[in-house]
């Protein structure tokens, strides 16, 4: 079953509302309320009017800003590791 049951809308009403509030290292399930990697990769991508394929990109000596912040933010809000990433 779900962590959390409900229509999508009240799922990431829920994540939105506490997920801030709830995060602790040390509770393994309080990850769950962290945004999905694909809310992040749009809302980076909204915010810097950019295509979701540019995040895939990495060109030596370029730097891709939208790409580190997706890559910053789904380390440090969800705990993802660069392989999952």
């Amino acid at each position: 079953m779900p962590p959390i049951l409900g229509t999508n809308t009240f799922v990431d009403w829920v994540k939105d509302r506490f997920f801030s509030q709830k995060r602790h290292k040390e509770v393994p399930e309080s990850k769950l309320l962290a945004p999905d990697r694909e809310k992040i990769k749009q809302l980076v991508c909204k915010s810097y009017h950019v295509k979701e394929n540019n995040l895939l990109k990495s060109k030596r000596g370029t730097f891709n800003e939208p790409r580190n912040v997706t890559i910053y933010l789904a380390r440090r809000l969800r705990g993802d590791g660069l392989d999952e990433i």
